[in-house]
């Protein structure tokens, strides 16, 4: 019996090492965008909502990030599918890589903030 448990223990141990090597949990479903933060060319979270809105329409809709368990990505922007490809997560940092371009984001909790070409940081968050 008390070999047993040691046995358990040690597979329990083994699991627990294999999942914290895979940098954090895997990311999964639509995170909408929330913000824009220093966009050199002055775009604004605000104004792009309200152009939305005042076509009846929800912003959350035409822009997002599509994550699947399976470390692929979808980035729709204005309604467009902007990119594909794959991704993989290191903690707080998530590489996003398509058609042999490569760039990270950051992620806090449920918000993903990703630096684009311009310098402009596009912050989206699950929902």
């Amino acid at each position: 019996m008390k070999t047993r448990s040691i046995l358990v223990a040690l597979l329990v141990l083994c699991l627990v090492c294999a999942l914290s090597a895979c940098g954090g949990p895997a990311l999964s479903g639509r995170y909408v965008i929330t913000d824009v933060i220093d966009d050199p060319e002055g775009a604004a979270f605000a104004d792009m909502e309200s152009m939305y809105k005042a076509m009846d329409l929800d912003i959350a809709d035409y822009l997002y990030f599509e994550f699947k368990d399976n470390g692929r990505f979808t980035l729709v922007m204005f309604g467009e599918e902007e990119a594909k490809g794959a991704y993989t997560r290191d903690g707080a940092t998530l590489t996003l890589t398509s058609e042999g371009r490569t760039t990270t984001a950051e992620i806090k909790g449920k918000k993903i903030t990703w630096t684009y070409d311009s310098g402009g940081k596009l912050v989206f968050e699950k929902r």
